[in-house]
């Protein structure tokens, strides 16, 4: 079974548990997926799949970190102006 395959079955498994969160990651990732697929026009094998899904994986991880500064940095200054009432 490819990845692919494989994303697709999961897909299946979370609509039919009717889980939101999950089925609307994967159907996020098909869509890199089919994207990218337009763009080359061409069918991805499993390495290129994965390379979609690390590029993925990194936007979030980038995302989680810059949002964590924000609101930690947003934290501090809540408290600097409380503090200095």
């Amino acid at each position: 079974m490819t990845i692919k395959e494989q994303i697709m079955a999961d897909m299946k498994a979370a609509m039919k548990a009717k889980d939101m969160g999950r089925l609307g990651a994967i159907r996020l990732l098909m869509a890199a997926i089919k994207q990218k697929e337009v763009d080359e026009q061409v069918q991805l094998d499993d390495a290129q799949i994965t390379a979609v899904i690390a590029k993925l994986v990194k936007q979030r991880h980038d995302s989680i970190a810059c949002k964590s500064l924000l609101f930690g940095s947003l934290a501090r200054v809540i408290f600097f102006y409380k503090v200095s009432k």
